[in-house]
């Protein structure tokens, strides 16, 4: 059964805001550029964040959730020039158009 859940807008953005200041912040503290120099507390806040990015990401639910639903692969069938990505047409080909 297909989900007809989507997330809200700020959830993208901040997972991806989350994974990426986290590993900016591991590869900084790396390469020796933080004030105080190298120092486990870095790591652990860019580990944190990462962590943090991860688990917003299970809460992420992207509109294609709703690719495999009966409504979808009768709209895709009314329209068999107008598919949103060459994958479709393989999985939609077994679908006879109206």
């Amino acid at each position: 059964i297909p989900s007809k859940k989507i997330s809200s807008r700020w959830v993208a953005p901040t997972m991806f805001s989350l994974l990426g200041l986290g590993t900016l912040m591991i590869i900084v503290n790396y390469v020796d550029l933080l004030p105080g120099g190298t120092n486990n507390w870095y790591l652990l806040g860019g580990l944190g964040m990462v962590l943090a990015g991860i688990i917003t990401a299970t809460q992420l639910h992207w509109l294609t959730n709703l690719s495999s639903s009966k409504e979808a692969k009768l709209h895709r069938c009314n329209y068999p020039h107008f598919y949103s990505h060459p994958v479709d047409n393989l999985l939609f080909s077994h679908v006879k158009h109206l």
